[in-house]
């Protein structure tokens, strides 16, 4: 998803050898113009002074709590392996739409 798309551009771009600031500025250029504005408005909360990871960290959070759980759990349910998808594959996919399904609320 985004998350590892950001982390492929951020080695790409070497961004940890850059300051914080530019590290920041660099991930708020990634975001589209709502998640830039939920961020300056404290929609989503973040300290001053944090970091990539603290931001990364309070975005995945917020993205989180705007999903559905029971909808998730629908279609870690009803998944099914494709044809020609491989195990592997396959596995992957469950095991993200369990980490998704919140089943440790239950």
């Amino acid at each position: 998803g985004w998350e590892a798309a950001w982390d492929d551009y951020s080695q790409c771009q070497r961004l940890a050898a850059h300051s914080k600031e530019t590290q920041v500025a660099a991930l708020r250029l990634a975001f589209d113009e709502d998640l830039r504005r939920f961020l300056r408005e404290g929609v989503i909360a973040v300290r001053p002074q944090a970091d990539m990871a603290d931001i990364v960290a309070a975005v995945k959070r917020y993205i989180r709590r705007q999903r559905n759980p029971l909808l998730d759990r629908i279609a870690f349910y009803n998944r099914r392996q494709q044809r020609g998808e491989s195990f592997d594959a396959y596995y992957t996919s469950l095991k993200e739409l369990f980490a998704s399904c919140d089943f440790h609320d239950m």
